[in-house]
């Protein structure tokens, strides 16, 4: 049996692997899970060559169908499961959440090549180059962002891990794989504040010795919280600001206020972490004076790294339904995201995902971002010195006390400098010899 976790990107990639995977000479049941499926199973199962969509969390319903495969009748008695069945779609009874996450097991680590994925680089905690791991120590979001498909993943439900048992998979990572830091990619990481007051004050008494990064809202960040975080070796929060317009803001049912904003920078500038904003251009309705709102916002928070993101009409989401639903095929998912060529994908969502009113073209959009404010996407030789301080802003982690604990505490010291003279020395060599 091979289980395939799918993006909605995934699909025509993952349809031609499963169709060559059937054309071999042994049985096998191939059985799709993920966001796509569990979203819009019926987009799935029509392929003849998938056996079963996999529904919500799979953890149990993959292990229950291990166990019976290759007895039909009693495959599909697993919770969790949508099949086809004479031209039309059949599923066995659903799924409920796990209520106790502590039960999982924690990812089979031997089972994969750490040392590929705990190579120093700045895409674990983004921007800042680490030997560094994920971990998830919460599942579901209770609010109701147009642009996001969580909250019909799981239910605006809210679950976390306990304290101890992120605790024990942190203390694993360290002591077997020797990570310098690790980010928890969970949807919003502060929504039980009580929660991650604990987790902090825990790594604290467990001297992990660990840099981390998260992602939330900026109106579940507070001071007492921020400086828990900060004496736990926070060094950076990642916010989804998405605009600067409040009524792009209340458009997209992000429910906060540039209020909110602000005061959650302030809080973060106050403990010294990092803040990392994202941005949405091309929003539905968006005009250029909410763009100039937007920008203005940009000027106002001072990040230390502020990113571009066109915004995409995913299946599962408001905005396909409102965008996509009746516009893209299979062939599209491909190209809704920047895994294909840049300017491809640019041109594909101008082509068949605008959504916004002005008149400028999206890379003309983000050209004139990238001009003003520094992005990793699009670095340019500019003199201007408002420039030049925000490109110094987003390396100024060279300074922070807890990160420069961890380099020299660190076990990979000359796989650092391996990486600086792979990824940094040999650009410039390469830059200055054009």
């Amino acid at each position: 049996m091979l289980k395939f976790t799918t993006l909605t990107t995934d699909i025509p990639e993952i349809f031609e692997l499963s169709k060559r995977i059937k054309q071999l000479d042994f049985p096998t049941r191939i059985v799709l899970g993920g966001v796509h499926p569990s979203l819009i199973p019926e987009d799935i199962i029509p392929n003849k060559d998938i056996d079963y969509a996999c529904v919500g969390e799979g953890e149990l319903t993959i292990a229950e169908l291990t166990k019976v495969a290759g007895d039909i009748e009693k495959e599909r008695k697993v919770p969790g499961l949508v099949w086809g069945h004479n031209g039309r779609i059949a599923k066995s009874t659903g799924r409920s959440y796990i209520e106790n996450l502590d039960t999982l097991p924690f990812p089979a680590f031997d089972m994969v090549d750490m040392k590929f994925y705990l190579k120093p680089n700045p895409y674990v905690i983004r921007g800042v180059p680490l030997s560094a791991f994920y971990a998830i120590s919460s599942r579901g979001c209770p609010y109701r962002c147009t642009y996001c498909a969580n909250k019909d993943l799981f239910g605006q439900t809210f679950r976390a891990r306990s304290p101890a048992n992120v605790i024990e998979e942190l203390e694993l990572l360290k002591n077997d794989y020797k990570i310098d830091g690790v980010y928890f990619y969970d949807d919003t990481f502060t929504i039980d504040g009580q929660r991650v007051i604990k987790l902090c004050r825990e790594m604290r008494e467990k001297k992990l010795g660990l840099v981390w990064a998260c992602e939330t809202r900026v109106n579940v960040i507070f001071d007492k919280i921020v400086k828990e975080m900060s004496q736990a070796g926070c060094m950076q929060i990642d916010f989804g600001i998405e605009s600067g317009s409040q009524y792009m803001l209340d458009k997209l049912k992000k429910d906060i206020t540039l209020r909110q904003i602000m005061d959650a920078f302030a809080i973060c500038k106050k403990y010294g972490i990092r803040q990392f904003a994202n941005i949405m251009i091309n929003l539905p309705g968006e005009t250029r004076e909410d763009l100039e709102y937007t920008k203005e916002l940009i000027r106002m928070m001072n990040a230390n790294i502020t990113i571009f993101n066109v915004t995409t009409p995913f299946p599962g989401t408001d905005l396909y339904q409102d965008f996509g639903k009746n516009n893209l095929t299979h062939d599209d998912y491909a190209y809704m995201a920047s895994k294909v060529d840049y300017n491809d994908f640019v041109n594909f969502i101008e082509k068949k995902c605008r959504m916004s009113k002005y008149d400028d073209k999206i890379m003309d959009v983000l050209d004139e971002l990238w001009d003003e404010f520094p992005n990793a996407q699009s670095i340019r030789l500019n003199l201007n010195k408002n420039y030049i301080k925000g490109v110094l802003k987003a390396l100024d982690f060279v300074k922070d006390k807890n990160y420069l604990k961890v380099m020299l505490r660190s076990k990979k010291k000359l796989e650092y400098v391996s990486w600086i003279k792979d990824n940094i020395m040999k650009k410039n060599l390469s830059t200055n010899a054009m």
